[in-house]
């Protein structure tokens, strides 16, 4: 187990971890844990110095996953797990909350990583998932987006527009379906 200031972070069989920035919290992050009967995976986790990660619950990067913080982002993590191949790349801000489920190789990025045009507008924007949140497999969250509390993505949607507190939006570009009881 490595301690970095207040959060643990728990290292599984292929777990690459790369921290130049800070973890803080009172958390726990483990870092390439897998399912039963599955296979350990490459699982990475880099937070770039002047990047910040706040763990404040029990947090899981499941094998195979990568979530990378760049030079001055802020990733603050409270409780839940990304499964199998997921991605987190983390420009400026992501914050994930309570109980948030994230399938495999679902991608959350903030940012474009290079602009179009010089006019194309800002190439990061916070990104905000709130509690009991459930994100489908293969789904991805663009920047700039709100996901309320209760909200569930379908599997490939492709998110681009504030999702409402418990509905269910799918499609890309991801659309309201119907509003939903879900929690963690």
């Amino acid at each position: 187990m490595l301690r970095h200031t207040e959060a643990s972070i728990v290292p599984f069989r292929q777990a690459k971890l790369r921290v130049r920035g800070s973890v803080l919290g009172d958390g726990t992050l483990d870092v390439g844990p897998r399912w039963s009967g599955g296979v350990f995976l490459p699982t990475t986790f880099v937070v770039q110095a002047g990047g910040s990660c706040r763990i404040d619950g029990g947090f899981r990067l499941m094998t195979g996953s990568s979530v990378i913080v760049e030079p001055g982002a802020d990733l603050r993590l409270a409780s839940g797990f990304i499964n199998n191949g997921a991605r987190i790349s983390c420009f400026t801000k992501i914050t994930i909350g309570e109980g948030a489920h994230i399938g495999p190789d679902a991608v959350l990025m903030d940012g474009d990583s290079h602009a179009i045009s010089p006019r194309s507008g800002p190439i990061s924007a916070p990104i905000e998932i709130g509690d009991h949140v459930w994100i489908g497999a293969r789904a991805m969250v663009l920047k700039g987006v709100k996901i309320g509390d209760g909200a569930v993505v379908a599997a490939a949607s492709v998110v681009t527009k504030d999702v409402e507190p418990g509905t269910l939006v799918a499609g890309s570009p991801a659309r309201y379906v119907r509003d939903v009881t879900w929690t963690a």
